[in-house]
């Protein structure tokens, strides 16, 4: 399973992708939201054809959510808990954190929207980071967010 940090554009992140395509058995995208993980995966899938490969390669998409009654409270909620844990320094994969990153908050229903968008991609998995230590935090994703999820479609 592959993790491509920063950017895949540069030569080492190409090469980095077309190597883990050769050899691994998939990709696991960094939460960087849904944007960048679709481009991640686009050019994942790419390289897994050039590659040769004809199997369907595991895909995992990653997010740090947070539970608020607003996504303006969430989105708050989040950088905090982002500053805190590793301060405002720039990535070593370049930049700082923004919040296009963070799509994965607000109230249950925007969120179990957000998951059915991750969905759609094709992944075979969603990998959720709290972006809290709060264990209400956890509990609303498998209370809330889960019925919303269900409810939208999204299956069990």
């Amino acid at each position: 399973m592959s993790s491509t940090y920063g950017t895949a554009e540069t030569r080492a992140g190409l090469a980095a992708m077309a190597r883990a395509a050769r050899l691994g058995e998939g990709h696991l995208c960094v939460p960087r939201g849904i944007g960048i993980q679709t481009q991640m995966l686009d050019k994942f899938r790419r390289a897994w054809t050039e590659a040769g490969r004809t199997e369907k390669p595991k895909l995992y998409a990653q997010g740090y959510f947070c539970i608020d009654d607003t996504v303006e409270r969430a989105h708050e909620r989040v950088l905090d808990y982002q500053e805190h844990c590793y301060g405002r320094r720039p990535r070593a994969s370049g930049g700082l954190p923004g919040q296009s990153e963070f799509d994965l908050v607000g109230p249950p229903e925007v969120v179990a929207q957000k998951m059915l968008q991750y969905r759609a991609l094709g992944v075979d998995g969603l990998v959720l980071f709290p972006a809290s230590s709060d264990l209400d935090q956890v509990e609303s994703l498998v209370g809330p967010v889960l019925e919303a999820y269900r409810r939208a479609g999204g299956g069990r």
